[in-house]
């Protein structure tokens, strides 16, 4: 058994259990810990100009697991992605 405290996702990853004794070989098994946190976003810029007519991307770097999914809204309307 391997207590974990307080988890949170820095202890995210893959675990590996070893048995070991006088007969070889050493056996594992492999285990997968995933870790839910909430969303964290982080854009590029939070003030953009441009000029008229012109193209522009905006950036929305986001951190969390499970993400479900994203979306942009603009004026309470979900923009549609191209």
């Amino acid at each position: 058994m391997l207590p974990l405290y307080n988890i949170d996702r820095t202890q995210a990853g893959a675990y590996l259990c070893i048995a070991t004794n006088d007969v070889p070989p050493a056996v594992s098994k492999r285990i997968s810990l995933s870790v839910n946190y909430l969303p964290e976003l982080r854009l590029s810029n939070e003030v953009i100009g441009a000029p008229k007519g012109s193209d522009i991307r905006i950036f929305c770097y986001i951190q969390g697991y499970p993400i479900d999914h994203t979306y942009w809204t603009h004026r309470n309307y979900t923009v549609p992605r191209r």
